[in-house]
């Protein structure tokens, strides 16, 4: 995927376009969780916000910066439509104040202060959204947060492996099939293709799978994946 849209942004207008097309359903998805809603194309503009966004996430992307393509696309597209619907809601304050003949000035600094405040209220319930959604993806494992607070690795290059095989389970959609179906890590397939030892693995399992499902998912877990991003980047840096 970040191939392709590398070529996008050395002036393929055609595989541009057809980015735009074939990940319509990424931005309905990514356009309704935002909003709250189901979406439909010619009918809510929200849409070709959404539409835009994703276009300029094309020319934005930096490969260098270690972020997946979809995630930072999905995080561009919240941000615009966040931006689309403050200016809307303000809009439409304006407009009910004239229609009542109202009149209330804002300085500049309080408007400062209240877009600032939206928008750590909009983070916070989209990560505790994410936290939730992780929690019921987790239930299945029989894992709970308690669970992952007490298994945590300790130490960081433990834990930068443990990473580094849950990419692989994420990516091996053989590995990743077993996991869902069996509800268990392949732990033994697993250390042969990550070269993570077997005993790490089975050590580390509940950090894993829980890593495994926000990396497979990633798209809808943008905040967590922020927070995994120092070691995604260090194995990505140790790859080449």
């Amino acid at each position: 995927m970040e191939e392709l849209v590398l070529r996008a942004q050395q002036g393929d207008r055609q595989l541009r376009e057809q980015l735009l097309q074939e990940y319509q359903p990424f931005i309905v998805k990514i356009a309704s969780q935002t909003v709250g809603r189901f979406l439909n194309w010619g009918v809510d503009e929200e849409l070709n916000i959404a539409l835009t966004a994703f276009d300029e996430a094309i020319l934005r992307f930096q490969q260098k910066k270690g972020t997946p393509f979809l995630p930072f696309a999905a995080l561009v597209i919240r941000s615009r439509l966040l931006d689309w619907l403050r200016a809307e809601q303000r809009h439409q304050h304006l407009s009910l104040d004239i229609e009542n003949e109202q009149e209330e000035d804002f300085s500049p600094a309080e408007l400062q202060l209240s877009l600032a405040q939206y928008q750590a209220r909009s983070l916070a319930e989209e990560r505790g959204l994410e936290l939730a959604l992780l929690e019921e993806k987790l239930q299945p494992f029989a894992i709970s947060f308690n669970d992952l607070v007490d298994s945590a690795p300790r130490h960081r290059d433990t834990k930068q492996a443990l990473v580094k095989a849950a990419r692989y389970l994420a990516q091996n959609q053989s590995l990743f099939q077993q996991l869902l179906e069996k509800k268990t890590v392949p732990a033994k397939q697993l250390a042969e293709v990550s070269g993570v030892s077997l005993k790490t693995l089975e050590k580390g399992r509940k950090y894993l799978i829980a890593v495994a499902l926000i990396l497979h998912d990633a798209t809808e877990f943008v905040h967590l994946i922020y927070y995994l991003k120092p070691l995604l980047q260090l194995e990505e840096r140790e790859q080449e």
